[in-house]
């Protein structure tokens, strides 16, 4: 499926949406089939430019009574080796700053509640059939570093919250 090219202006859109419901909406569903070897890719990218490259955006709808949906990003497991990563990287600049990188969780305006929680856990090591005497494995490691700079490097800071009670 491919959108029209423009000689002169803008190219042509590719929308795929989903169909209305009144108690729910269809899904729209981008799949790689199976293999016994190697399964295909799904590639998302925005197309490169002289200029600026387009903005890719993942979200879910707003909920005007309930909840709004969430975002999962996983790998899937494995039984005969290393388990999958997961790689966020922002941009480099050249002549720029380089790209910021921010994890938010979401606020509340209710005083009876609390804003989001923000959780960075790393992996742990647990093998149920090893002893804790003979047991090499180690918890995964959580590391901050700061960038390096040929002036002065970036700073680490950890700020609590505020409480204006």
């Amino acid at each position: 499926i491919t959108a029209g090219q423009a000689s002169n202006g803008a190219g042509g859109n590719l929308i795929f949406t989903s169909g209305q419901g009144t108690t729910k909406s269809g899904a729209v569903v981008v799949t790689s089939g199976d293999a016994n070897g190697l399964t295909g890719e799904i590639m998302m990218v925005t197309g490169s430019s002289a200029n600026s490259s387009g903005t890719m955006t993942i979200g879910t709808g707003t909920a005007t009574s309930g909840e709004s949906g969430n975002i999962d990003i996983s790998t899937g497991g494995a039984s005969g080796g290393n388990g999958g990563d997961i790689t966020l990287k922002v941009g480099d600049g050249d002549t720029g700053h380089g790209g910021a990188m921010s994890l938010t969780a979401g606020k509340t305006t209710s005083s009876n509640a609390t804003g989001g929680k923000l959780t960075i856990k790393a992996g742990a090591s647990d093998d149920p059939s090893a002893s804790s005497s003979t047991s090499t494995s180690t918890g995964g490691e959580i590391e901050i570093v700061a960038g390096l700079g040929s002036g002065t490097g970036g700073a680490v800071t950890i700020t609590t919250g505020v409480g204006t009670a």
